[in-house]
């Protein structure tokens, strides 16, 4: 046997002791065979999935979770407000729509148009992408990841910051709208508080969903860009967008009793400053000893 270099034989040399071998070329044909009768499988099964409708496997899902009635009961409300509302659709042109029709890219869209959707108060959308999320998961585990689950991009945007998602979300709510905003702008992105602060409308791209900072654009999530174009309503371009009763700069000790009043009635009561929210915390991080981290959290 010819080969291109000494690697086979060598190899061959510190398995003295095993069972004789056969050729590479005889291993190359087997891989070759494997990896026909592997896309023939999964030719196979997407022809499977092309038959389950996916409300049937909702219904399995909702079936095999094990969990207590309440539970489940949410889960399964949560499930059909998302089909009413159209933001996971059951029925396409007249038809009705199957497993292998679903993708990441579907996903993300559907939970982006949860963050968006209107009149919902910011608790109940992040519950329905929480179920969805689960839903996903499930989808995912029973088709062997040929259908990938869905990932949250907020969650995976912040997985660094040092104030966890969770504790953000249930805080945010508990801020008045301008606040709230500002801290949404801190956490999802900015460079300074003080940037922050200084922003006016003219560093606002909504139609590319960025704002421009003083050495960098971050381009924020789309929910977010939402809530601040209906805060820059009726203001002029060289406006300040967060000002205070007389019209000035808001002033930063009074962001920070504002976020301290809002702490105090979290469930944790954590304290959480303007400050903080632009941390990170790589060390004790989800994706901090995952070498590609940096390469999938965007």
């Amino acid at each position: 046997m010819k080969t291109k270099n000494k690697f086979w034989q060598e190899y061959l040399n510190r398995l003295d002791t095993s069972p004789r071998l056969d050729t590479p070329e005889h291993y190359v044909g087997a891989m070759s065979q494997a990896r026909s009768n592997f896309e023939h499988a999964i030719k196979t099964f997407e022809e499977e999935l092309s038959k389950i409708p996916i409300g049937a496997e909702i219904e399995n899902w909702l079936q095999s979770m094990g969990l207590p009635e309440s539970i489940i009961s949410q889960f399964e409300a949560n499930m059909l407000q998302l089909i009413d509302l159209g933001l996971f659709k059951m029925v396409q042109n007249g038809r009705i729509r199957t497993l292998n029709e679903l993708s990441p890219e579907e996903h993300q869209s559907i939970i982006e148009k949860i963050r968006c959707f209107p009149k919902i108060p910011t608790a109940e959308k992040e519950d329905l992408v929480k179920t969805y999320i689960l839903f996903s998961q499930h989808l995912s585990r029973e088709t062997c990841r040929l259908i990938m689950q869905g990932e949250d991009p907020d969650f995976q945007r912040t997985i660094k910051k040092i104030v966890k998602y969770q504790e953000f979300i249930e805080f945010v709510q508990l801020l008045p709208e301008r606040d709230a905003l500002i801290a949404k702008l801190l956490y999802f992105g900015a460079p300074t508080m003080d940037e922050v602060l200084n922003l006016t409308v003219g560093q606002v791209d909504l139609k590319s969903d960025l704002v421009k900072f003083n050495k960098f654009s971050v381009r924020y999530p789309r929910h977010v860009m939402i809530d601040l174009r209906s805060y820059l309503a009726k203001k002029e371009k060289t406006e300040l967008i967060f000002m205070n009763l007389h019209g000035e700069r808001i002033e930063r000790t009074h962001l920070n009793n504002c976020f301290n009043r809002a702490s105090r009635k979290t469930s944790n009561k954590t304290r959480i400053t303007p400050k903080m929210l632009l941390e990170s915390d790589i060390a004790n991080s989800i994706a901090a000893n995952w070498p590609f981290a940096s390469y999938s959290i965007q």
